[in-house]
């Protein structure tokens, strides 16, 4: 995690950081295979759905895009029950690309979704997962 914001605080040092047109099909796909290995330990079934007709592209920096998709994995399959499942579903919705995310664990609790991407910030667990950070 310490690397992480490392990287983090580097991206947001740079000025500008390289953007092109990328396959969101590939960037998940990609996430999920480094996600996998830590969801098969737990016996979690990683389930992805997407129309395999539609291109879906973005104009993003691919290390970043999947490096967003493997955190949102991985935190899915940290949080879940064991024997359960993690869905992704990526569509196009109008102009927009949606990513989503389902798992089977305790949730976020709803005071703490608005804070969701705020910098350093994290949700008790009182919800029955058990977790160290």
């Amino acid at each position: 995690i310490a690397e992480q914001f490392l990287q983090l605080a580097r991206v947001e040092a740079v000025d500008s950081v390289e953007m092109n047109e990328q396959d969101m099909l590939d960037v998940v796909e990609s996430a999920i295979d480094q996600v996998h290995i830590q969801a098969q330990q737990r016996d979690i079934v990683l389930r992805f759905e997407y129309d395999p007709d539609q291109e879906v592209w973005v104009l993003g920096n691919n290390e970043l895009l999947e490096r967003l998709v493997v955190n949102l994995l991985t935190n899915a399959v940290k949080y879940s029950h064991e024997g359960s499942s993690v869905d992704v579903t990526l569509y196009v919705d109008g102009e927009r690309v949606a990513c989503d995310v389902r798992d089977r664990g305790v949730g976020i609790p709803p005071e703490f979704q608005e804070r969701l991407f705020d910098r350093f910030s994290r949700a008790s667990t009182s919800g029955g997962a058990r977790t160290r950070g």
